[in-house]
């Protein structure tokens, strides 16, 4: 039993107790919650913790609080949502520092007075913090185009298991010199530390942008349509192929079981170009173009099938493969999911597959397709991440599938470095770190 809130945190303004339901995670409820209102009354909150041994998780619940293996124990959960300033944004250098709570879309909305941008999307920026985004690794409909949030990031500020500040990277776009320490938080799922500060390179907005859906009968024709555009000039930046059923969740009817979307931006007259091109490409007549604002719209609605907030996903699972592999990888996974009631929305570009069960299916026969779709994904040298199951299949097995032992070594061994009492969020990431 922990010493009384009061004593251990003096200087630390608790929420109403009656509140802590909704921070739960797996049902668990935590003992504290704090909303600290700087840096510095965080760095205290972690100072106790590593002190008492209590364990701290961020809270993550518009990335994905869900995602992970049980914890182990919760006792404190912090909200950033407070901790939220944009600290220097230099337009003419394209480069933005901003404390970890600040919401994606409302650091886009400034950006956007300078027309520059933070290249990265995914579901939920309208709520989803930066830290949040760092923390997970988020990405959504655009990572082909845009890389990922790490290829973007330059410098951290991160508070340690004591409580201290440790900078790494800087202000400026070039700035490394051996590893960048700053990739390593990404994705660590708040495990290693707690993001503060973060700076990001930025880009130019998109002149135009449209997305163009193709019904096709399969995700292997979708697949053959865009690897014959893939070294096109006027090729999209990314393509996907979605499972109809899924599409038509957010409000889009197509006649075929899947559905193509490729996306393409640049001047009016070259977007025009490009769907010509890829119009004459795949010979199909009932296509349909989406531009601009529509487009902007759209792509949101497509990546929350992706996210938590999708209530008719009842199993999801993200696969990884390697580009190379990604042919026969889904040769063999649609032959599987067209078997199982399953669904795919799969990135054709950039080798990422999320799997979806939409039919009520009780967890006995779940769970076998399950290890199914993970003994296929590592024949192709992938991996998977069971993101969203019931507690009964999340409690049978790890749900990051991590079966590499020199790797769970490697990261077993850094985290037991820079969490020595193990209270950064314990249990979450693969292998139980």
């Amino acid at each position: 039993m922990h010493k009384e809130a009061k004593y251990l945190f003096p200087y630390n303004k608790l929420i109403n107790q009656e509140l802590n339901e909704q921070f739960a995670i797996d049902g668990i409820v935590p003992k504290y919650v704090f909303m600290p209102e700087s840096i510095y009354e965080l760095q205290n909150i972690v100072k106790v913790c590593n002190v008492e041994k209590l364990s701290m998780i961020i809270d993550n619940r518009h990335s994905g609080n869900y995602v992970g293996n049980t914890l182990k124990r919760v006792d404190v959960v912090i909200d950033m949502k407070n901790i939220n300033q944009v600290i220097d944004f230099q337009p003419a250098d394209l480069t933005v520092t901003v404390q970890s709570g600040v919401i994606v879309d409302t650091l886009q909305q400034t950006l956007k007075k300078e027309l520059k941008n933070l290249a990265t999307d995914g579901p939920n920026l309208d709520k989803m913090s930066i830290g949040e985004i760092l923390y997970s690794n988020t990405n959504g409909f655009l990572r082909n185009h845009y890389g990922l949030i790490r290829d973007s990031l330059i410098g951290l500020t991160v508070i340690d298991n004591t409580g201290e500040l440790i900078k790494s990277g800087g202000k400026v776009v070039k700035n490394v010199t051996g590893y960048d320490m700053n990739k390593l938080y990404v994705g660590s799922y708040g495990t290693l530390g707690i993001i503060a500060e973060a700076t990001f390179k930025l880009s130019t907005l998109p002149l135009n942008e449209s997305i163009i859906l193709v019904p096709v009968e399969s995700q292997q024709q979708g697949l053959l349509m865009v690897s014959s555009m893939t070294f096109q000039p006027w090729g999209p930046s990314a393509g996907h192929c979605i499972d109809s059923n899924l599409l038509e969740d957010i409000g889009y009817k197509t006649f075929k079981p899947q559905t193509l979307i490729l996306y393409v931006d640049g001047r009016e007259s070259t977007i025009k170009r490009k769907i010509n091109e890829i119009t004459t490409s795949v010979s199909v007549d009932d296509m349909t173009i989406i531009s601009n604002d529509n487009c902007i719209s759209a792509i949101k609605k497509i990546n929350e099938i992706n996210s938590d907030s999708n209530l008719t996903s009842l199993m999801r699972m993200r696969c990884n493969v390697p580009i190379s592999n990604l042919k026969a990888f889904i040769f063999d996974v649609e032959n599987l999911c067209q078997a199982s009631d399953l669904v795919m929305f799969t990135d054709l570009l950039f080798g990422v597959c999320d799997i979806h069960c939409l039919n009520e299916i009780t967890d006995d026969k779940l769970l076998p397709l399950i290890n199914k779709i993970r003994t296929l994904t590592g024949r192709h040298e992938g991996n998977t991440l069971l993101e969203k199951c019931s507690p009964s299949i999340k409690s049978q097995l790890d749900v990051w599938n991590s079966n590499n032992t020199d790797t769970m070594g490697l990261m077993k061994s850094i985290k037991s470095k820079f969490d020595p009492n193990n209270i950064f969020n314990p249990g979450r990431f693969c292998g139980g770190i």
